[in-house]
């Protein structure tokens, strides 16, 4: 008898250990899980960035822009699969993200291409992401293998301003974070053959006051002292106001549209280096887009002013329709209000304009192309335009990136036509 009970009580010995043992190592898993806020009930299966050259063919460059944005997304299977550090990868090389640095302000650029491309949610949603975005951001080199300038990392350093993609992160963090930062600075200057900005990061941060980088970089901060002037990039207003000019232009009919003059002793233009990147990526991503020879990027005017006032790059005139108000009796509506232009709704004519999302964008009409001249077919017309602050391009209009549009599809975006 007493062998059995001794039997019995080394049996349930046993069983409490094999018991215990998983048991134990369940609840520390559990502390563990709970310590880093994270689901680790999730197993990744994919351990490779996406491949987005099997989709972005000579076919893809030639398509409407809303049909080239679908051909990029990564499929919902793929992307709630792939490990966070190849999702980042994934979201790094996506072919449109520096879209967002193309923008009027970053802060909308940054919304536009969060919008069109769910991968930034899906990353930005993972429980790691914090610990990832801080490696790679560290490991990121200012330039590319080939010693081009890392479009990559100035985007990143635009969305990590962003409080919808730093939302989740703790103020440890966002103190890490703001190290790097400085780190890059010290890197880009250091970096033979980097080009590009020094100081992006600031640049976006200037425009976004509710980001949570405030709680370091603060106004009293020394770092600002050292930041370039920013380039204008976003309304009459806020472009030109601290050194240019207030002035009007006239139109046909000889009524007065207020505009903005360009003081060089005053005002910056784009840098050469800068409008290079601008330039090798538009010629990049949209292969379809002619540039326009003898035109570069610069503030001096926008495509309102080249479509409405005077098609000449030597033009130096900055003409706002939001800026002004659509009711101001001096805004660029003048144009369409003081007999100056008619619109036509069924038949376009080469040397129309045309004008885009409600004040978003104007350009030229200067083939028809297969639509013969028919406003219910208009996509495949091409114009001529200035991109915002950067260059004279031609293209279809349905090939218009939404960055010039407010965000907008070029598809379904308001369009009317003047002669």
């Amino acid at each position: 008898m007493k062998k059995v009970v001794v039997i019995i009580l080394m049996l349930s010995i046993i069983l409490a250990t094999l018991y215990a043992v998983p048991l134990m190592a369940s609840l520390v898993g559990s502390l563990v899980s709970t310590s880093l806020k994270r689901d680790d009930s999730r197993v990744y299966t994919i351990h490779e960035a996406y491949d987005y050259s099997l989709y972005t063919t000579d076919e893809w460059d030639y398509l409407n822009y809303d049909d080239r944005v679908k051909a990029i997304q990564i499929p919902e299977v793929v992307l709630k699969n792939m490990t966070t550090e190849m999702l980042f990868s994934s979201v790094m090389d996506y072919p449109f993200l520096f879209n967002m640095a193309m923008a009027p302000t970053r802060s909308l650029g940054f919304q536009i291409v969060y919008t069109e491309f769910p991968g930034i949610g899906e990353l930005t949603a993972r429980p790691d992401f914090g610990e990832i975005l801080l490696m790679k951001y560290l490991e990121m080199s200012p330039i590319t293998e080939d010693g081009k300038t890392n479009r990559a990392l100035w985007a990143l350093e635009i969305m990590i301003t962003q409080p919808m993609f730093i939302q989740g992160l703790s103020s440890s963090d966002i103190i890490r974070l703001s190290e790097i930062v400085e780190l890059k600075i010290i890197e880009k200057q250091e970096t033979v053959n980097y080009n590009g900005p020094l100081y992006e990061f600031f640049h976006a941060l200037r425009e976004t006051p509710e980001s949570p980088m405030w709680e370091v970089f603060n106004n009293d901060h020394p770092i600002w002292t050292d930041v370039e002037p920013l380039p204008s990039r976003k309304t009459a207003e806020d472009v030109r106001g601290g050194g240019s000019v207030s002035t009007t232009v006239q139109t046909p009919v000889g009524n007065p549209v207020k505009a903005k003059g360009w003081d060089s002793s005053k005002d910056n233009d784009y840098p050469l280096n800068h409008w290079e990147d601008y330039h090798n990526y538009i010629s990049d991503a949209f292969k379809a887009a002619t540039h326009v020879s003898g035109s570069y990027a610069t503030d001096k005017y926008n495509c309102h002013s080249y479509a409405w006032y005077w098609q000449s790059t030597s033009n130096q005139k900055w003409m706002d329709d939001i800026a002004e108000g659509s009711s101001s009796p001096f805004g660029l509506k003048k144009y369409m209000t003081d007999g100056s232009y008619k619109q036509t709704t069924s038949i376009i004519f080469n040397g129309d304009i045309v004008f885009m999302a409600n004040g978003g964008h104007s350009g030229i009409i200067i083939n028809l192309g297969p639509s013969g001249g028919n406003a219910s077919y208009d996509l495949s017309i091409q114009y001529r335009s200035k991109w915002g602050p950067y260059a004279i391009y031609e293209c279809t209009i349905g090939y218009t990136p939404s960055f010039l549009l407010f965000g907008l599809s070029p598809t379904s975006v308001p369009r009317t036509y003047w002669y």
